[in-house]
């Protein structure tokens, strides 16, 4: 859930507690997926052992594969 953040912090959205910034209070970091992706389409990540594709669709969508 996005929500907006006080006045102080204006332009700035929180999603499940984090700042668009980076990191909240929560330990949770928020990446944008132009991050992970830059100017391809598929991105392997590795976790725990295994190898999971993140890929971007034509219609702007994510999704996350075995």
């Amino acid at each position: 859930m996005i929500e907006k953040l006080k006045e102080s912090e204006r332009g700035q959205l929180r999603l499940n507690g984090a700042s668009a910034s980076g990191f909240s209070s929560r330990g949770v970091r928020m990446l944008h997926s132009r991050e992970l992706l830059a100017d391809l389409k598929e991105v392997v990540i590795e976790h725990e052992g295994e190898h999971y594709r993140l890929r971007a669709t034509r219609k702007g969508k994510l999704i996350l594969t075995k």
